[in-house]
This record gives structure tokens, sequence and C-alpha cells, in this order.
């Protein structure tokens, strides 16, 4: 009977071994480590430039940004230190399939880029789509090719697409975010969303592929963030008997209303997300030698948050760090983040912003295996050109260590 229980337990704990050597630790908050920044700036169309992703050309690192005009830009920081100016673009290329708001991502294992796109300004429900192309060296692209998501309307999936954390899928693509016309239809996430994938260019341009629902936040439901916003659009915006302000001229002034919805913090101590926050082309699966994590950067609305001439306002704008265990990606409605930490940079532009747009917002991040960095851009969020009354044509390209 001792030799039984002997056996047993030592398969308990051999198991319990396997489980953990299978299982890396999930990354935190304190493995990010923010080391400083690079200016960038090429013209006034840097003001519009959002998303972010990276390629090698024989040794250098060159990283990716879309224009609103749907130009692809590529520049390197090869001998520009932290705290340089990057003012050279090495190569430009119209792509096709841009709309309002975009996620690139740049395939190294097949010299592919990826593109996933959606119309803001819109009550339709449109399908996902991923549109693949390969970069010529001229600002030419060939081999262009596009599927649908079967099932997955496409103001879910305009953050990007991203290695699977998973096994079973190829790729995971999506973000989710406050898009115009929430609440009258097109099926935005007013927080995460994921699928997962299979290789989409196995499959026929113009095919509809399947897609596996891996995180949601489904029907009225919301995101969490970490910070607490004064949040005057749903309700909030009216005085003490409840009659609200219908698309004023000027800031609210009264405290958001009590009776009004999403109110931050909520009896449990929650905050939520607030129209205009979102996570852009902001997402990437990190695997270090000991520890892996899904990481998201969320950009949100920094104090108070509301409605006037015809758009949205916000006070300022902050950022927060949403990590999740790769392993609880499977549960199709998990919106919660393991982890979730304001993520502070310094911005040259200060005062307020306005509409609903990836600018002034971090607006793409990468991580470089190589170097163990994990790359944000923000366009425009440097310091003004020649002088403060200069135009805000200057992004910013933060490097953050991970730790290994």
């Amino acid at each position: 009977m001792k030799a039984a229980l002997i056996s047993t337990l030592c398969f308990a704990v051999v198991a319990l071994s396997t489980l953990s050597a299978q299982a890396p630790a999930v990354l935190a908050p304190a493995d990010f480590t923010y080391q400083g920044f690079r200016e960038v700036r090429f013209d006034s169309l840097t003001s519009y430039m959002r998303g972010l992703s990276h390629r090698m050309i024989n040794g250098d690192l060159r990283f990716l940004s879309l224009t609103h005009t749907g130009v692809l830009r590529e520049f390197s920081i090869a001998g520009v230190p932290l705290g340089g100016l990057v003012s050279t673009v090495t190569a430009s290329w119209k792509i096709p399939g841009a709309k309002d708001h975009s996620g690139i991502w740049f395939n190294q294992a097949t010299n592919r880029l990826w593109i996933t796109s959606s119309t803001d300004y819109t009550a339709d429900t449109n399908p996902a789509h991923i549109t693949m192309m390969t970069l010529g060296p001229d600002g030419t692209v060939s081999n262009v090719k596009t599927v649908k998501l079967a099932g997955v309307n496409e103001k879910r999936v305009y953050g990007g697409c991203q290695p699977s954390p998973l096994p079973q899928f190829y790729a995971v693509c999506g973000w989710g975010g406050y898009t115009s016309l929430v609440n009258q239809g097109g099926g935005a996430a007013m927080g995460p969303f994921m699928v997962g994938i299979a290789d989409p260019d196995l499959a026929a341009d113009g095919a509809t592929i399947p897609a596996k629902r891996l995180l949601d936040t489904p029907g009225d439901a919301r995101g969490l963030r970490k910070t607490t916003p004064l949040n005057y659009f749903d309700g909030g915006d009216a005085d003490t008997r409840g009659t609200r302000r219908e698309n004023p001229q000027t800031p609210p002034t009264l405290p958001p209303y009590k009776g009004a919805g999403w109110l931050s913090p909520d009896s449990k101590g929650l905050n939520w997300f607030v129209w205009g926050d979102s996570y852009y082309n902001n997402a990437a699966y990190i695997q270090t030698p000991a520890k892996r994590g899904f990481v998201a950067i969320a950009a949100l609305c920094q104090g108070k948050c509301w409605y006037q001439t015809s758009t949205l306002h916000f006070d300022g704008r902050t950022q927060e760090l949403h990590i999740w265990d790769p392993s609880r990606l499977t549960a199709g409605l998990l919106t919660r983040p393991d982890a979730m930490s304001e993520l502070v940079l310094p911005r040259g532009i200060k005062g307020s912003w306005d509409g609903n747009v990836p600018m002034a917002n971090i607006s793409g991040v990468t991580y470089v295996r190589e170097t163990g960095t994990l790359y944000a851009v923000g366009y425009p969020l440097g310091a003004p050109r020649n002088g403060p009354d200069g135009e805000w044509d200057t992004g910013r390209l933060y490097s953050i260590a991970v730790a290994q």
C-alpha cells in the first residue's frame, strides 16, 4: 500500500513538473522597462501616420507605418540613438485595402505584409478581411490576396494580426475598441477582441475562412481598464435632475450624473472603457526564454471624456499595458486581462484631444524578438517643429525592454 502511494505521489510530482515545463510563467508589468524614444519626422504627413510593424533587411531593423492615404512608409533607426531624430524614409508603397482604421503585420516567415481594416463612420455590418501582399523593392506590390473571416464584423478586426500563441492556429487577428456610431450598429467591440485562424495564404483569393473566437467583449459589455476616467458619454453630461446636454458647445462643469451608464469606478471598483478607448494596432505575442504573454497597449481617455460640437473630446490621453495568459485565450468571452498597468510615456503634446482617430495616441506596437524590445509609436506625439507654435508633425518611437 505504501509503495503504491509513493509511486502515485512520484507520478504526481513528475506530472506537475512536466506541466510546469510546458507552461512558462506569464509576463507581468514589472517585466517591461521603458528605455526612451526617438523622434520621427518626415513631412506634414507624419502627423497622420499610424500602425507599426517591422522586418529585417540584411540584418537592418526596418519599421513600417501607414499614412491615412494608404501609403506604407519604411524607416530605419540604424545610427540614430535614443533621443535622436529619424528623418529618412527608406522605401514606400501604395497599399491596397487600407480604410479609416487599419492594422498591419509583416510576416517575416513568408515575406508578406498583412493588413486588416474597417470603415469607421458606418452602421453597416461588413465582413472582416485580411489583405496580404508581397512588397517589391521599387514601391510596387504583388501577389495581392484578400480573404474574409467567417461570421466576424470588420469593426472588430481593424487592429491587425500576430503570430498565434496557441499551436492550433497559424495567426490571431482582431484587438477591438471604439468606432463611430457604436450605438447605431456595425458590430464594434467596446473592448478586446481576438480570433484564431489558419494560414490565409493557403486559401484562394476571395475565399471565406473559418475564424475561432478566442477573446471577445460581447453585446453591450465593455473592456476593463486600470485608470479611472470621468465618463460623460453615456448619459453623464446632465444636470442634477438628469436633463442631458445635447451636443453642447462647451465642456461639462458638473460631475458626471450619478444615474448615467458605465461610470467608473463602479460599485465593485471596476473601471470601464469609454467612447474613444481603443487597442488600435497595439498588440503583440511575446515569448521569451522564461515567460510569455499576449500584450496589448490600450489608448485611453484621461480625465474628462465628453461629447461636444459633434465629436469626442478628452482632457488628455494615456495608455495602459494589458497582459493575457495565452493558456486562457480559449474561452471566447474572456475580457479581463490577467494584469493591467498604466504605461507612462513622455508626450510632447500638451492639452486636449478630440475625435475618434489614432492621431495623438499610441497607434502601433511591434515586438523585436532578436533584441527583446517592444516598440510603440504615436503620431504626432513629439515636440512641435519650429518652436511651440510650429506644426505638430513629429511622431515618437518608444523603446521598451522586455525581461528575458
